[in-house]
C-alpha cells in the first residue's frame, strides 16, 4: 500500500515539475504580448483584439501551475499564530477543516473550468477579431492544472498525517515499554514484599 502511494506521489510530482518548468516560460510570453499591446496602442494607435483574452488564459494557467508546484514543495505561507497554541485535538480538527475547505475549493475550480474547457472545445473557441487565434487549448490546460493542484494537496496532507502517525506510533511504543517496565518492577516489588512477609 505504502509502495503504491510512494509511486503515485513520485509520478504526480514529476508531472507537476515538468508542467511547471514549461509553464515558467509563460511569463516571458505574457511580457512579449503585453509589450506588443502597449506599443500597438500608444505608439501606432492600433490596439490588438487578441492580447487580453490570450493573456487572461495564460495567466490563469501560470497561477494554477505555480500553486501546484508550491504545494508540492510545501512552500505555501502558513499563519500559525493561533494554531501553535491549540491543544492536539483542536489542531487535528483545524487541519482537517482547512484540508476539506481547500479541497472543496479546488474541486469546484476543476468542475467549473472543465465545463468551460468542454464548451470551448465544442465550438473550437477562437479570439474575436481579425486574428482568429484558438483559445480552447489554453482553456483545456486550466482544469488539468487545477487537478494537479488538488492531487498535490491530497498528497501533502496525507504525507503530513503519515509523519504525525509515525510520531504517535513512536510515543505509543515508548509508552508501552515504560508501562511494561513499571508492571515488571511492580511485580518484582510485590514478590519481594511477599518474601519479606513470609520471613
Amino acid at each position: 500500500m505504502m509502495t503504491c502511494f510512494k509511486r503515485i506521489t513520485k509520478t504526480v510530482q514529476k508531472a507537476t515539475l515538468a508542467m511547471s518548468s514549461v509553464c515558467s516560460y509563460i511569463i516571458l510570453l505574457i511580457t512579449i504580448t503585453v509589450s506588443i499591446e502597449v506599443i500597438g496602442r500608444y505608439v501606432f494607435n492600433h490596439p490588438t483584439s487578441w492580447v487580453w483574452p490570450i493573456n487572461r488564459q495564460l495567466f490563469g494557467i501560470f497561477i494554477l501551475m505555480a500553486m501546484a508546484y508550491t504545494q508540492s514543495e510545501n512552500g505555501h505561507i502558513r499563519i500559525e499564530v493561533f494554531y501553535n497554541h491549540f491543544p492536539p485535538r483542536l489542531k487535528t480538527v483545524a487541519t482537517w477543516f482547512a484540508f476539506i475547505v481547500a479541497l472543496s475549493f479546488v474541486g469546484v475550480l476543476v468542475w467549473q473550468t472543465s465545463k468551460m474547457a468542454i464548451s470551448a472545445v465544442a465550438v473550437s473557441e477562437k479570439v474575436s477579431g481579425v486574428f482568429k487565434l484558438p483559445v480552447y487549448p489554453f482553456k483545456v490546460l486550466i482544469p488539468i492544472a487545477s487537478t494537479l493542484l488538488g492531487v498535490e494537496l491530497i498528497i501533502s496532507f496525507f504525507k503530513k498525517k503519515k509523519a504525525t502517525m509515525k510520531m504517535t506510533d513512536i510515543r505509543l511504543f515508548f509508552s508501552s515499554i515504560l508501562s511494561d517496565h513499571v508492571r515488571m518492577n511492580s511485580f518484582h516489588h510485590l514478590r519481594l514484599f511477599g518474601i519479606l512477609l513470609n520471613k
